[in-house]
């Protein structure tokens, strides 16, 4: 465990779903959940989260239901309404009161529809490289990723050739950390993914524009620049339809910014984060 930073679990009460938290920071600071896409984990916040760590935040990355080390939900749900009300759950049970958001990816969709629905008092969200309509291109291509078997890795070396692929222009030293955190060991031997192949199964077709104009807290769309999951005319869009929403670009970043880039996504979610600490904390 690394110094400054604690991982527990909740439980959370009615659903009996137990998350997987990572926290740094003051207990009493201003509560900021950091949450992952799609197959990912709290843990990918981690260079992020100690750049952006200061006197006055409390940083929360949750494994969300069925990633990382959180429960797999019995039986299998995974709505964007599942994510949502299991983070309520988690504010209620951490006794956070009003909060920040940094979705990425498919969290994003999460966030706005915490924001733009009033389920959770919120204080500002960060949007980070999705579509608020997503083409129905990428969710037939999660759909169809997850019907297909569980990759299965020989040894960790494998995991971390193969995660270093996807990730090319991430330090060497940094992809091994989170291929670490990506895999479990299985029975038989070997490696696999934590991450419930039925969360992709799952993953819906959503329209969530109308909520966008809803989210009245200040508000940051953040693409990566080479993005192809947000394309850069329709983040400009998103940013024009919240009523306080600011669009930025991550240089050199495409849709792992926050892994590719955690010193700018840290820089941009401060200066978010400052704009609520002036207003009172």
């Amino acid at each position: 465990m690394l110094p400054g930073m604690n991982a527990y679990d909740v439980v959370l009460a009615p659903a009996a779903m137990t998350l997987h938290v990572r926290e740094w920071g003051a207990g009493d600071g201003l509560p900021v959940l950091l949450l992952h896409g799609s197959r990912g984990f709290g843990a990918q916040w981690q260079d992020v989260a100690e750049v952006l760590a200061a006197p006055g935040l409390r940083l929360l990355a949750p494994d969300l239901r069925g990633h990382g080390e959180s429960r797999r939900p019995a039986p299998s749900s995974y709505r964007l309404e599942d994510y949502a009300a299991d983070l309520v759950a988690l504010a209620g049970a951490l006794g956070l009161g009003p909060v920040v958001l940094a979705g990425h990816s498919m969290a994003a969709l999460v966030t706005m529809l915490l924001a733009g629905t009033g389920m959770l008092p919120v204080r500002a969200v960060a949007l980070m490289d999705i579509e608020a309509r997503p083409p129905a291109s990428q969710a037939q291509r999660l759909n169809e990723a997850g019907a297909r078997p569980l990759r299965r890795f020989a040894s960790m070396e494998e995991v971390i050739a193969a995660e270093q692929r996807a990730l090319p222009d991430v330090l060497p030293a940094r992809v091994a950390r989170l291929a670490l955190a990506a895999v479990r060991p299985v029975a038989d031997g070997g490696y696999e993914y934590r991450a419930d192949q039925e969360a992709l199964r799952q993953f819906p077709q959503v329209d969530l524009r109308p909520l966008l104009p809803r989210i009245s807290c200040p508000a940051l769309v953040v693409r990566g620049a080479d993005s192809h999951v947000l394309r850069p005319e329709v983040a400009a869009q998103m940013a024009a339809a919240l009523p306080l929403g600011r669009l930025v670009t991550i240089p050199d970043a495409v849709h792992q910014l926050h892994i590719q880039q955690p010193e700018a996504v840290a820089a941009a979610l401060a200066g978010l984060l400052r704009s609520v600490l002036d207003e009172g904390g």
